[in-house]
């Protein structure tokens, strides 16, 4: 089980955004009831006093609501050359301080989280060896896609499971912003 922190899509939106879905072949299309923004990738914990500990910090982080939009799509490949479409998140000075915030809660606790750069986003679809012409065309066509601004009341913690075919997670927290 691998854990992460992460916001959850209003259904609305969901909906909106799962319209894309199925347009492009030969790749594995997400279900929108698992789309979510990731804000740290813990990986796992096998403390549960440590999970406890960490639960309790976030429950505390003391955050006001925020907006956050969608605007565009983008792709990019992973270290084992899987594709992934996305869904761009418009940045906000909002989101940065939240996720530093979390950021700032694990390294407090002595949890290593894995760094990477933050751009804001939410996968759509997977795959592998798909061609590059027919992503470029995909790109193309829905780089106008947006959405209207939308609340951010809550974040959560997340766990998922491996699966080569199809993303799965469950929610284990939820942290109420105010």
């Amino acid at each position: 089980m691998r854990l992460f922190i992460g916001l959850t899509i209003p259904d609305p939106i969901c909906t909106q955004i799962g319209s894309l879905r199925g347009s492009l072949p030969s790749i594995h299309w997400n279900d929108p009831d698992t789309y979510h923004i990731s804000l740290c990738d813990i990986g796992e914990i096998k403390s549960n006093v440590l999970l406890n500990d960490l639960d309790l910090a976030l429950e505390k982080i003391g955050f006001n609501n925020f907006e956050l939009s969608i605007q565009g799509v983008s792709h990019y490949t992973s270290p084992t050359q899987e594709i992934k479409l996305c869904a761009t998140v418009l940045p906000t000075s909002s989101l940065s301080l939240l996720k530093n915030k979390i950021e700032y809660i694990n390294r407090k606790l002595g949890i290593k989280t894995k760094k990477k750069h933050f751009t804001p986003h939410i996968t759509l679809a997977k795959g592998i060896g798909i061609n590059q012409e027919q992503i470029s065309n995909w790109l193309f066509k829905y780089n106008l896609f947006k959405t209207e601004p939308f609340q951010i009341c809550q974040f959560s913690l997340f766990s998922s499971f491996p699966n080569k075919k199809e993303f799965n997670c469950d929610i284990v927290s939820t942290y109420l912003l105010r």
